[in-house]
């Protein structure tokens, strides 16, 4: 709905892997966050969508989010949400303490 440099406000979003046998969807941001493997954090519906930020000095690439607000502003805490190689799936990571606007 709204870019600023590497800010994005989005309603509903996911990322997505291509695989020999078509696409699999890796993080679901609709009303609430999800993975294949069921919901990523208990959470209140997020009505107005995410503002998600990417940080691409990290590697993996890491992704700060928060619930935004009808105006596209900030209306929650941020969370840090990074690909862990491990598991084959998005986890939450330590807090951080930028706010993406």
């Amino acid at each position: 709905m709204k870019q600023t440099d590497n800010s994005y406000w989005i309603r509903k979003g996911s990322f997505i892997q291509k695989e020999s046998d078509g696409w699999k969807v890796l993080l679901k941001m609709e009303e609430k966050l999800s993975t294949p493997a069921g919901s990523l954090v208990e959470q209140v519906e997020a009505k107005n969508g995410y503002i998600i930020k990417f940080d691409t000095t990290k590697k993996p690439v890491t992704i700060n989010i928060v619930m935004a607000d009808e105006y596209g502003k900030a209306s929650s805490d941020e969370a840090l949400i990074k690909w862990n190689n491990t598991s084959g799936r998005f986890e939450f990571g330590p807090p951080v303490d930028e706010i993406p606007q």
